[in-house]
């Protein structure tokens, strides 16, 4: 059963088209990892899906009881949350399932105390900014490597003009 369907989506800002054409079907257990340059439309995307910006065009649908949390980017300094509990707030329900008590003791997830839910929240801040990185090189690299190819087709291009089109 799917958990979101996007068909087709479209986001304008101040009349220029930022993301057109945007489709993807996510199952549940699947990842959706969004990279791209700056201003490239990733963030818009993330607030169209949760629902904070609206959309221009397209359809979104969710299944049943599916609920989307976004966090900004730059967390509010002025609240008196640690990093961690502001991380972890969109999924509060989620880890009062896993605590002790529900499931003989042991919760549905096992046991959830401080030193797990810590332990999940490093790697989710630390890997987060690792992975983003790689993903970054990856599109650089692929780039250059496009960039590299135009440049031979296009020195090819003008041989074959000097030579009379051979």
């Amino acid at each position: 059963m799917s958990v979101a369907i996007a068909s087709d989506l479209a986001k304008d800002m101040a009349g220029t088209p930022l993301l057109r054409g945007v489709s993807f079907k996510l199952e549940r257990r699947d990842r959706l990892t969004l990279s791209g340059r700056n201003g490239s439309g990733k963030t818009t995307l993330l607030r169209m899906l949760s629902g904070e910006t609206s959309i221009d065009g397209g359809q979104l649908t969710f299944a049943k009881d599916v609920r989307i949390k976004l966090h900004d980017q730059r967390p509010p300094r002025d609240r008196d949350l640690s990093l961690r509990d502001y991380v972890l707030g969109g999924c509060r329900d989620l880890l009062a399932l896993a605590a002790p008590g529900h499931d003989n003791g042991n919760g549905t997830f096992g046991p959830a105390d401080d030193r797990v839910v810590t332990n999940a929240g490093f790697i989710l801040i630390a890997g987060f900014p690792l992975f983003i990185l790689i993903c970054s090189l990856i599109q650089w690299r692929l780039e250059k490597r496009k960039d590299a190819r135009k440049a031979a087709a296009k020195a090819r291009l003008a041989r074959a003009d000097a030579r009379g089109g051979w």
